[in-house]
């Protein structure tokens, strides 16, 4: 069913973690692969990694091949300007520098704009493009159609999971749960949510 994959990362101090998301029709969506790939984001290592699996292309079973169209890289935390800096290198296809947008209605994926500043002090034209995403909304949006899919057959879901994650990568999925006072989603204690931010980019 798979018609075209996009990617998300997550930054940390120590590692990227990567999800590999396939889309199909009536946005469907497969979970092709969740990564950790380990290195410190201010050294080239763990970026040339992350080009090496984002640049490999995914056998369809119908014999072609997929490439990833687009990742969106979280340029949150200490990070910012190593991501800056790969996103410029546009080494893999579509690289796009993210923020959480602040507005909770944001939409999933806001207008881009312009970082970078040239010498003159004035936007410049060819550099990075920031994109907003909206997380509340996204995540609203992945966790009713997981809710929906509760009571269908496998085959009949809009999000398919594979058997082949472990265990965390499902704790991590769910690891947010929304608080209507607050307006917010809030990570419950002792779980990693690398799982939902990366799937939220992708």
């Amino acid at each position: 069913g798979v018609i075209s994959i996009t990617a998300g990362v997550d930054t940390q101090d120590n590692r990227l973690a990567v999800q590999i998301v396939g889309w199909g029709r009536g946005m469907q969506a497969w979970t092709l692969d969740y990564v950790e790939l380990a290195g410190d984001p201010a050294d080239d290592a763990v970026w040339q990694a992350l080009t090496d699996l984002l640049s490999r292309g995914i056998e369809h079973e119908q014999g072609w091949l997929l490439r990833v169209e687009a990742t969106a890289i979280d340029a949150g935390g200490h990070r910012t300007e190593a991501v800056k800096h790969y996103v410029r290198s546009a080494r893999i296809r579509r690289p796009m520098c993210v923020f959480g947008a602040v507005p909770n209605n944001a939409p999933v994926l806001g207008k881009a704009r312009l970082q970078d500043v040239n010498f003159g002090g004035r936007l410049d034209r060819r550099g990075v493009h920031i994109y907003q995403v909206g997380t509340v909304g996204a995540k609203h949006w992945l966790y009713s159609r997981l809710s929906t899919d509760a009571d269908k057959p496998v085959e009949a879901r809009l999000v398919h999971l594979s058997d082949d994650l472990p265990p965390e990568y499902f704790a991590g999925l769910v690891s947010e749960t929304y608080n209507p006072t607050k307006n917010r989603f809030e990570k419950r204690s002792g779980v990693r949510n690398e799982p939902l931010d990366t799937w939220v980019y992708a």
